[in-house]
This record gives C-alpha cells, structure tokens and sequence, in this order.
C-alpha cells in the first residue's frame, strides 16, 4: 500500500510524506520510520500498519495520548482525510481504500 501523510506543524503544513512501508512507527526516536522533533512526542509514540486495505493506528504507551479526528484513541482504522494527532504535530493520511469498500461501476451492455 502507499500513503501520503500532510504533515503540520500547529497549524502550518510542514511537507507531505510518502509512505510505502508499514509497519510504520512515529516517535521521536531517531529508529522511527517517521521521527519527529516535538517535545510532547513519545520517542516510540505509535505504530501504524496495514489491515485489511486500510491503515490501522495504535498507541504504544505513549504519556500524552494519540487521537484521531479529536478523539483519543488506543487502536483506530486511520480513513483517508483523517487527522492524526499526536504531539504538536498532525497527519492526514491519503491513501485507496480496497477495492471491495468501493461501490460498483456502472456496466452497460
């Protein structure tokens, strides 16, 4: 699967990233598949990995919490156009979702 994350800053888009290996660990650690230089960030903050098509996110312990669209979570499917919190710091991941999750296209015969 390939993804691309809109990272900000606050408010400020950063860069876009593209991923194409997962898992995935964010954290500030300089071992993270995506490393991070903000403070409220957990060295080893979470891990996002592929699960039926889509992109699942996971918390590993980290102190200050990682949310999805606002909300705090412990696992969470990451949707494309869904906010990742974690830190100062937000993604917004893009990516297909599977096919099977698509409605039918049109035949005319």
């Amino acid at each position: 699967m390939n993804a691309i994350f809109s990272l900000y800053n606050l408010s400020t888009k950063v860069r876009d990233l593209s991923v194409h290996v997962f898992p995935l660990v964010i954290g500030r650690s300089p071992d993270a598949g995506i490393t991070l230089d903000d403070r409220w960030v957990s060295r080893r903050h979470c891990l996002i990995e592929v699960q039926s098509g889509q992109l699942l996110v996971r918390d590993l312990g980290s102190k200050h919490g990682t949310f999805v669209n606002d909300g705090q979570v412990t696992e969470s499917v990451l949707k494309p156009g869904d906010k990742l919190n974690i830190g100062l710091t937000t993604l917004v991941a893009a990516y297909e979702p599977p096919l099977a999750n698509k409605a039918p296209a049109a035949i005319s015969v």
